[in-house]
């Protein structure tokens, strides 16, 4: 959390109070977290997707260049 805040070097103490989360996610709404988090969600699983693609893609040319 502190990298995406800016923080430029580790430190123990918390960046912030952990109630300001709960009230942040108060003012912008159940279904704005929920769009929120099923975009994370497609996006880990179209990545997942693409790794696996090119992992068979790599497979595939290691085992033609040993046939070949």
């Amino acid at each position: 959390m502190q990298y995406f805040l800016g923080i430029g070097e580790y430190s123990d103490k918390a960046p912030f109070e952990a109630s300001i989360l709960v009230h942040f996610r108060q003012r912008i709404g159940e279904e704005i977290i929920n769009r929120i988090s099923r975009r994370i969600v497609e996006n880990k699983s179209e990545r997942v997707g693409e790794k696996n693609q090119e992992k068979k893609l790599k497979e595939t040319n290691n085992r033609e260049i040993k046939e070949g």
